[in-house]
């Protein structure tokens, strides 16, 4: 009776081990039919030129900061024409996506030191409508310079919604104050 009681705990056993087998086979069976062909897919669609393709990054990286070195060089002698050329030709590059956000705000004081209202204009609106990850003084200053403009071209209901939406955007910045002076001053 013992040996009977014995054998029919092995069994049991050895079913649950047989059934678990079976339960990862063919879980397995899944993700390699599902998964693999991704994973493939991956695979061939990797570049084998990816250290040409590094090399390459990394040339088109020190033309952009050469660029916008001599951008602000121009800027820093005064001469806001050439840096704006500069910073426009480093806009302008292919592939120059991740750093355009913080040059548009060096074109765009380019051409409000100049007087170049629409072009600053222009280019302060889409440094602001990123919104990016800039130092708080640059967005200060582009919500400060686009407001002058505004003003300075006649345009108070647009000098007075950009100031609310700085409030909006920044709401524990002091700036707020100095920007509402600007629409009373």
């Amino acid at each position: 009776m013992r040996n009977k009681k014995a054998q029919e705990l092995m069994l049991g056993k050895t079913a649950r081990l047989v059934l678990s087998i079976i339960a990862i086979a063919g879980l397995s069976y899944l993700i390699l039919v599902n998964w693999l062909p991704g994973i493939t897919k991956y695979i061939v669609d990797t570049p084998l030129d990816y250290e040409d393709q590094l090399a390459e990054s990394k040339q088109q990286e020190q033309h952009f900061i050469t660029l916008a070195n001599e951008g602000k060089l121009y800027a820093q002698q005064h001469n806001y024409d050439s840096a704006a050329t500069k910073y426009q030709e480093l806009i302008n590059s292919p592939g120059s996506d991740n750093i355009v956000d913080t040059q548009r705000y060096y074109i765009a004081k380019s051409f409000f030191e100049t007087n170049k209202y629409d072009e600053a204009m222009l280019h302060y609106r889409l440094f602001i409508q990123k919104k990016p990850n800039a130092q708080q003084q640059m967005i200060d200053t582009a919500y400060s310079d686009l407001t002058s403009i505004y003003i300075k071209k006649g345009m108070s209901e647009e000098a007075n919604e950009l100031v609310k939406e700085y409030k909006q955007n920044y709401p524990d910045s002091n700036y707020y104050a100095q920007l509402s002076i600007k629409l009373t001053g």
